[in-house]
């Protein structure tokens, strides 16, 4: 098992792909409950985002990502070359607006274009902060689903971006 750095003590792309990995290989446990993969997964694509976009919050290596990385272009190969990817897509399109849950707040994340790189990235961390924060139940079955297919989703953006590691 790999022993967990902060994402600002990795110096290397080694490091990288072993801490990704080692997050990736716990995400895809099948005796797991879905909620814990999608939060290895998250894991793995945070410390990704961490390393290149050196933004020590989610919400700005978010925004670093859809603007200054590359990931726009990673993202539309997949739409294009992926018909799984697509369908799941819509499937999360389809379960949208995505509240946040937290009390007071009357936000809300929509889908309008399942090709867009920026609204999909925004409904799968919407769904994480929900279910980090408590407020996704496993009982649920909108939650579950929401779950499930922002993990299917997020697992082949991550397996991706470790494939284009140079």
């Amino acid at each position: 098992m790999v022993i967990l750095k902060r994402t600002k003590e990795i110096t290397n792309l080694k490091e990288l792909k072993t801490i990704v990995r080692d997050h990736l290989s716990r995400s895809q446990h099948r005796n797991m409950p879905m909620d814990q993969r999608f939060e290895a997964l998250w894991k793995a694509f945070n410390v990704f985002g961490i390393f290149f976009s050196k933004e020590i919050s989610d919400r700005n290596m978010l925004g670093w990502i859809i603007q200054k990385s590359d990931f726009s272009n990673l993202f539309n190969s997949l739409y294009n070359k992926d018909p799984d990817f697509r369908k799941n897509l819509v499937e999360l399109k389809a379960q949208t607006p995505i509240n946040d849950m937290r009390p007071e707040s009357n936000k809300s994340v929509i889908i309008n274009n399942v090709s867009n790189p920026r609204q999909v990235l925004n409904a799968i961390y919407q769904v994480r902060c929900n279910l980090v924060h408590g407020q996704k139940s496993r009982d649920n079955c909108r939650d579950r689903k929401l779950i499930r297919i922002s993990y299917l989703i997020l697992s082949r953006i991550v397996s991706s971006m470790i494939a284009n590691l140079k």
